[in-house]
This record gives C-alpha cells, structure tokens and sequence, in this order.
C-alpha cells in the first residue's frame, strides 16, 4: 500500500491472488503440493522440500521451496497510547502479535516469505514463485529484495556477466538477515532502557 491515507482492504491478510490464478501458476511451474500445504499453514514452523521435475515435461531438473521466517522493525504507529487499546498489547509474549519496543519507539512485526524456484538442467533455466506475507502498509521493506534483484539482472545485462541461478536466494536471505539484526539491536535497546529504569 503505497498511500498511507487508503484504507486497508478487508481481505489484507490474504494472498493477492484468485483461486483460479494461484492454480494456474501451480501448474505451470510444477510447484508441488507439499509447498502449497506449507504455505497454507504458515504460521507452523517453517518447512522445506525438494523434488525432481515431474517426468513428461520438457524440463530435466528439479525444484527446491522453503519459508523464511521475518522479522521486521518498523516505526511505532501508536506512540502516544501505546497500543493499550491494542489486542496485540494485551499478549506481548504471543510470537503471532507485534512486538511493541516503547523506549525504541519501534514495533517488531513478523511474517514470512515463501520461495519455490525450480532450475531445469537442459537449458540452465530458472524459474521462482515469490510469496511475501509482510505487512503491505511498509511497501518500501515489502519491495526491497525485488529491487535488488531487478538490479542485479539489470547490472548482468549491461556488464554480460552470466548471473548464477541461486542469486535471489542470495538476496532475500541478505535482506532478511539485515532485518533480523536491525530489530535484535531494538531489542537489545529496549532492554538496556529497560535496565537503567
């Protein structure tokens, strides 16, 4: 959600996609059901799986998925209640609700991204089907791993360096370990300030 001011829709917490269209890409790229299953239980640990390409397809190769758990800090949207009338204030300790850090004056929320790629061995071709179950309100962090990888295969373009087919897992796990460290050092904050009170 680029516009701060648009109302969040009523169906936010769900995939931006149709049925039909979710199936569609299902079939096309070979995506297995064990990752679709995963995907609908997100919020279970986190599985993984590998599989070789169905035999009759033109491919010769296989396909690897996983979900990368997230942990985000963002800008306290609540400063001045701070968030008592929230339900998610009401059980800090639930990893399903935010993480409000008053004195860091940062909310630590969490989600997950889902990753298929599949990679066929005939043609060294790739394919990845990217789920991003971050907030949409923090377009700019939601955004950032696509940004990067648009550069990378712009910057491969114009040097003609031959990317290498595991670049994006690269990428989102670098964002996603600079995250992760953003929001332990607001943890790690709020406790000091904590400690000194």
């Amino acid at each position: 959600m680029k516009d701060r001011n648009a109302p969040v829709p009523q169906d936010s917490n769900k995939l931006r996609i149709s049925p039909e269209s979710f199936q569609q890409l299902v079939q096309h790229c070979n995506i297995p059901s064990s990752f679709v299953h995963s995907l609908c239980r997100h919020f279970l640990p986190h599985g993984r799986g590998y599989h070789e390409l169905p035999s009759g397809t033109s491919s010769n190769g296989y396909g690897h998925w996983y979900l990368l758990p997230v942990r985000v800090q963002v800008r306290c949207t609540d400063k001045r209640s701070g968030h008592v009338a929230s339900a998610s204030n009401s059980n800090q300790m639930n990893p399903f609700n935010y993480l409000h850090l008053p004195d860091a004056e940062v909310d630590i929320r969490s989600s997950c991204i889902a990753i298929y790629s599949n990679h066929d061995l005939s043609n060294t071709n790739s394919n990845f089907v990217v789920l991003n179950l971050l907030d949409g309100r923090w377009a700019k962090v939601v955004e950032e791993p696509q940004v990067r990888i648009a550069e990378a295969i712009g910057h491969s373009a114009e040097t003609g360096h031959v990317l290498s087919p595991y670049f994006p897992h690269l990428i989102y796990f670098t964002s996603i370990s600079r995250w992760w460290t953003n929001a332990m050092s607001s943890v790690n904050d709020q406790l000091i300030a904590y400690v000194r009170k």
